[in-house]
């Protein structure tokens, strides 16, 4: 099956959530998954194209942007690349609609955000703050845990 990926030259720390910045398009080719396809960790094969220079692709029929991790020349001009899913630039769009509860974050006095508040407010919250979200309905019951973010080192926005 043959799969449209655009490879691209990434300058953005891997904890950035929008990495539009940071992206420098190099290349829009054809390829085809390797065997059996992992959906957050495939491995693709590309011929005619050579990977200077490029260290993330986005596959379309995944919808999904990935980190490129070992490059590998097969034969002549083919290579097998592995790569691992961005979470982050993948599910941008959801992350940033998330509403939630902080209930534990890694410097309270930061930002003035307090624990055991809904967000979104009209707070700034920069999702670094965040440790773990709850999903809260419109009456404000709990309908369990939703997400549990945490990244070492903080979330870059």
């Amino acid at each position: 099956m043959a799969i449209h990926i655009t490879f691209y030259s990434n300058e953005a720390d891997p904890r950035v959530l929008n990495k539009a910045p940071y992206l420098t398009q190099m290349a829009s080719i054809t390829g085809e998954f390797k065997d059996v396809v992992s959906v957050e960790n495939p491995t693709i094969l590309i011929e005619g194209y050579q990977l200077l220079n490029t260290n993330y692709i986005y596959i379309q029929e995944l919808k999904r942007y990935y980190f490129i991790n070992e490059p590998k020349l097969i034969r002549g001009n083919m290579f097998e690349i592995a790569c691992n899913e961005d979470y982050l630039y993948s599910w941008k769009t959801r992350i940033e609609n998330l509403n939630g509860l902080v209930t534990k974050q890694e410097n309270p006095s930061r930002n003035g955000i307090k624990e055991f508040i809904k967000y979104p407010q009209d707070v700034p919250i920069e999702s670094d703050d965040i440790t773990e979200v709850y999903d809260i309905t419109s009456n404000g019951c709990w309908s369990g845990v939703n997400y549990y973010v945490t990244v070492n080192g903080g979330l870059l926005t």
